[in-house]
């Protein structure tokens, strides 16, 4: 099984499973509550409006430059 590559919005590749794990787990839980299933591009990107609406700040994946 291949792994599965989701992009930013500056369009930066990552590797989903990678990414998810550095996700907060209530944003994270809720969210798979609500839409999965769904492909992973679809949760990275509303997990990122999700973690703004929350935080008031980009998740550090979906920056230009990722401090990670």
């Amino acid at each position: 099984m291949g792994k599965e590559q989701i992009t930013n919005w500056y369009g930066i590749e990552y590797d989903f499973n990678a990414v998810v794990d550095l996700m907060d787990y209530d944003t994270r839980y809720q969210l798979h509550e609500d839409i999965a299933p769904c492909d992973p591009q679809t949760f990275f990107d509303e997990y990122c409006i999700r973690h703004f609406d929350k935080y008031r700040s980009n998740f550090e994946y979906d920056t230009r430059n990722p401090k990670v």
